[in-house]
């Protein structure tokens, strides 16, 4: 077995996913300064229904227009980067070649979904005054990781198209939902941060020495293939107890079927005459109960243009 000595070129390089987000609670607020265009990626979110005794969990949702109904109850597994080449993502939505979860989604939709492109970018927030956007005195920043989806990102280009280099106006945000991280978004007329040199220095000293290496990261883990197809197997295992389960209460399975199916065959095999012991054959199985397809959240998304020059200058 090799040895290995105590020296700096032999460290292990670690990913660091403790690193800080923008998450706010309900109606908290935010007051932001978009220093950078975001890094996108196309992930999957892994679901899988939850079991308890063998049994589907269902819970009753709501729908916008306030009517309710019922849907399996999904346990989070992991939202991984997709395998598919970037290219054929952006051209068809997926890549079954590439990606086993696309695989998986083509195959059956109930199982996965086909990606979905997200972002990440760092952000500066400013330290301000309880759920307020009045800032400290004295004043303070600091550096955080903001991963949103496409309907952000299109609100921002549409803030850059009517205001502007965003670098120059600081982005007012609430939060409207805090399980799904709902912001609404605002642009202030200008921003805080070029009001003087020390605050200029500040800002640029706190976002150029904080960055995270690979902001990928924040986006979604970049699994290796035998931790994805665990993740899959549970999900095929997952389903395919509730489809047992429903087929064995819908009596696709009855004793009585079976023997009835058992017995037809060995009197055609032994080809006998008995008409007294037919039997009724087996009903075809049923298909099983399509899962309600729980409403989709609205996401967000960016685009800034040349968000790296030096205002300061």
């Amino acid at each position: 077995m090799p040895k290995v000595t105590f020296s700096s070129e032999n460290k292990v390089k670690t990913t660091n996913y403790d690193y800080p987000k923008l998450r706010l609670a309900k109606d908290e607020k935010a007051l932001l300064i978009l220093m950078e265009d975001p890094q996108v990626e196309y992930v999957h979110t892994l679901r899988k229904p939850k079991l308890e005794n063998g049994k589907a969990v269902t819970i009753t949702k709501t729908r916008k227009d306030k009517t309710t109904y019922e849907d399996y109850d999904m346990q989070f597994l992991s939202r991984p980067l997709c395998k598919g080449d970037y290219n054929i993502l952006e051209d068809k939505g997926a890549d079954p070649k590439n990606c086993p979860i696309c695989k998986l989604a083509s195959e059956n939709s109930e199982y996965a979904d086909a990606p979905q492109r997200r972002y990440a970018m760092h952000v500066v927030r400013y330290r301000t005054k309880g759920s307020s956007f009045d800032l400290i005195n004295p004043f303070s920043v600091e550096l955080l990781v903001w991963s949103f989806t496409d309907r952000y990102f299109n609100q921002l280009i549409e803030f850059k198209e009517e205001w502007g280099d965003l670098r120059k106006h600081d982005i007012k945000v609430e939060c409207t939902n805090k399980d799904f991280q709902n912001f609404d978004l605002q642009v202030a007329s200008k921003a805080q941060w070029l009001a003087d040199a020390d605050r200029q220095s500040i800002v640029k000293q706190t976002y150029k020495e904080n960055q995270l290496d690979d902001i990928s990261i924040a986006i979604g883990q970049n699994k290796e293939l035998k931790w994805l197809n665990e993740d899959l197997d549970s999900i095929r295992e997952a389903w395919s107890a509730i489809k047992g389960i429903a087929q064995a209460d819908e009596g696709w399975y009855k004793e009585e079927e079976v023997d009835a199916a058992l017995a037809d065959d060995l009197n055609s095999i032994l080809d006998t005459d008995d008409e007294d012991d037919e039997v009724e054959a087996p009903k075809p199985a049923k298909k099983a109960p399509k899962k309600a397809k729980a409403e989709e959240s609205d996401d967000v998304e960016i685009d800034l243009d040349d968000l790296l020059n030096d205002l300061a200058d």
